[in-house]
């Protein structure tokens, strides 16, 4: 959607062997035995992490890599967490095996080589509720986490065909544990309350550590969407989180804040972390892996800042948002500020809107789109202005071209008393015609309140050359003509691939400033003898030497021939009223003299006519 460059100190994140300035012992999978007793730790409430202790009980395959299976008991809560299992936010809390009690003193044993402290990988899935005894969690192992960068993020690839957010036993489907706020029913991920509060009080002081929470955040403003877990370690400025994926997609550039826990909510079924307030501590992370999110602690992130204006009244409400580049930003686009709009206002599906939005490029003009949005034709309104904005940054994505998005800010009005005119009734003067005739395509329509119809003849001129055009097989001997209102309007030509960035955002500018209340008539039949012989000349001028492969430019392939097999004339109707919803497509059939094909049959029965008249005169 918008492009982001990585910067050196993501390069060095990723590639090479990993030179940690504190490398933690890490229990390897093959010494991991049933019933050995570790300690994780997780903030319950506050800021702090605090302990809980673990059983290992084994290794499980997870279609392509492992798990430790585990069960986990105790905890600072007023409930065991043997009786309610593990909890939404628990996901990265490390795991410890050896001679260590707490935080501190299990993170400074794990670095030193003279004793048995080992980190073991972070909780990262549930495996189920209503469990007091055997397996609980699944930890992902440490190694996954903090080994070689090239070879733990190559895995991410297998979370291409499956959601990030599950990982599959034995058939059967385990969830991860990170807690993520949004929008219900956008992506695959479970919808928790999860967004950071307010920024903490002057008193809430914690360094970020291994247990620490943290909310990663994909839009981040007047509503947050993100997800929050628990950091497993930290390496200087680096940190690593969750032990699973959030989207699994790589190189990322997410904002992230260290969040207190307000409260647990301790229910036997889905319980999970309420979120507080942010503390000072922020970075970003730069890599969503397989196994794991990384980033570093004071970094900036890259975001969209989104703004949308709405005046209702004589009032002004201001949405602002910064939005990331992730999978599901189109959709936050979409969405978000359609969720905070029924929010402030409740049910808007009944209210018709204009609308004007500018999207800044850097050293390109502006993407300019307005429109008039009748509830009357339009079931959400408000849905359809952020989807008209969606659709620009996905033309603008598969342009091929680099660009950069400073910002993108939206201007709403309600309106009220505007008259729309709905497709009442349309007809042709006639079907069939010859080069020379004119023939009429009738449109009438209704206003949508007051019941009134208004029909509208349109000339449409069959070619004086039309026989020149046809070329059977290929050309059929019809005219098609497609009448249409500016929010159905798809345009039939052939047009050249745009030659450069602003070339497209000009043809974007020009598609947003159609006239809502006339009818577009496009006219497509088959082109001219003259414009059949400039493309074919333009085609010869494109061959290349014989049987000799040619690299070929972005300028170069422009310049390819479309192959249109059609000339399309555009015209418009007088306007009408506010707002016009139509489209219908009429067929004209042309009789074209001298060019009529004759079948095989024909030239057979034909034959035998002749041949048996003059058998006929042989007689006398």
């Amino acid at each position: 959607m918008f492009r982001v460059f990585l910067s050196s100190v993501l390069f060095i994140l990723l590639t090479g062997p990993p030179v940690f300035a504190q490398t933690p012992k890490i229990l390897e999978l093959s010494e991991v035995q049933f019933g050995t007793k570790a300690v994780g730790f997780s903030v319950f409430r506050g800021v702090e992490p605090k302990r809980f202790d673990v059983e290992l009980r084994g290794v499980t395959d997870a279609e392509g890599f492992n798990l430790i299976l585990s069960h986990i008991s105790g905890g600072p809560m007023e409930t065991a967490l043997e009786k309610i299992g593990a909890i939404a936010g628990m996901s990265g809390s490390p795991i410890f095996i050896g001679d260590c009690l707490e935080l501190d003193e299990c993170v400074s044993k794990a670095v030193l080589a003279d004793n048995d402290v080992f980190l073991v990988g972070s909780l990262s899935y549930a495996a189920g509720y209503f469990i007091v005894g055997g397996t609980n969690v699944l930890l992902t192992p440490a190694g996954y986490m903090l080994g070689s960068r090239l070879g733990g993020y190559g895995v991410s690839s297998q979370f291409s065909v499956r959601p990030p957010n599950k990982v599959v036993v034995d058939g059967r489907e385990f969830y991860n544990l990170m807690l993520f706020s949004g929008i219900g029913g956008v992506g695959s991920l479970p919808v928790q309350g999860s967004s950071a509060g307010d920024v903490c009080d002057e008193s809430v002081k914690s360094d970020i550590k291994p247990g620490s929470m943290v909310t990663v955040f994909l839009a981040r403003g007047s509503r947050d969407v993100g997800g929050s877990g628990t950091v497993t370690w930290r390496d200087g400025d680096k940190i690593y989180i969750f032990g699973h994926p959030f989207f699994g997609t790589g190189a990322v550039n997410y904002p992230f804040v260290q969040v207190s826990v307000a409260d647990t909510l301790q229910t036997p079924y889905q319980a999970h972390k309420i979120v507080g307030c942010s503390l000072e501590t922020e970075g970003v992370m730069l890599m969503d892996g397989a196994h794991e999110m990384a980033g570093l602690i004071g970094s900036t992130a890259r975001m969209l800042p989104l703004q949308a204006e709405l005046h209702v009244g004589g009032e002004l409400v201001l949405f602002q948002e910064e939005i990331a580049e992730s999978p599901m930003a189109s959709a936050i686009i979409n969405q978000l500020p359609i969720a905070w709009v029924q929010q402030l206002l409740g049910d808007t599906s009944f209210v018709s809107v204009s609308y004007q939005t500018r999207i800044t490029v850097t050293d390109e003009p502006e993407i300019f789109l307005k429109s008039l949005v009748p509830a009357q034709v339009v079931r959400n309104p408000f849905a359809e202005v952020f989807t008209k904005v969606s659709a620009a940054l996905e033309e603008l994505n598969k342009s091929g071209f680099n660009y950069n998005l400073e910002k993108i800010s939206t201007h709403i009005d309600l309106v009220k008393g505007i008259s729309v005119w709905t497709a009442k009734r349309s007809f042709l003067s006639q079907r069939t015609a010859k080069p020379g005739d004119t023939v009429y395509v009738n449109v009438v329509l209704e206003e949508y309140s007051s019941r009134a119809t208004k029909q509208i003849s349109i000339p449409i001129e069959i070619p004086e050359d039309f026989n020149d055009r046809i070329k059977p097989p290929v050309s059929p001997s019809v005219v098609t003509v497609i009448v249409q209102s500016a929010n159905k309007f798809v345009d039939k030509a052939s047009l050249e691939p745009p030659a450069s960035l602003g070339d497209m955002i000009r043809r974007l500018n020009e598609s947003a400033d159609r006239k809502t209340n006339l009818l577009y008539v496009q006219q497509l039949m088959p082109p001219t003898k003259a414009s059949d012989e400039a493309v074919e000349k333009k085609t010869k001028s494109l061959v290349q030497p014989d049987w000799s492969w040619v690299e070929l430019d972005q300028g170069a392939l422009r310049r390819l021939p479309q192959n249109s097999d059609k000339e399309v004339l555009l015209t418009v109707t007088p306007l009408l009223g506010d707002f016009i919803d139509f489209d219908a497509t009429f067929t004209i059939s042309v009789n074209v003299s001298g060019k009529l094909e004759v079948s095989p049959d024909d030239s057979v029965k034909k034959g035998k006519r002749w041949f048996d008249y003059l058998k006929f005169w042989r007689i006398f």
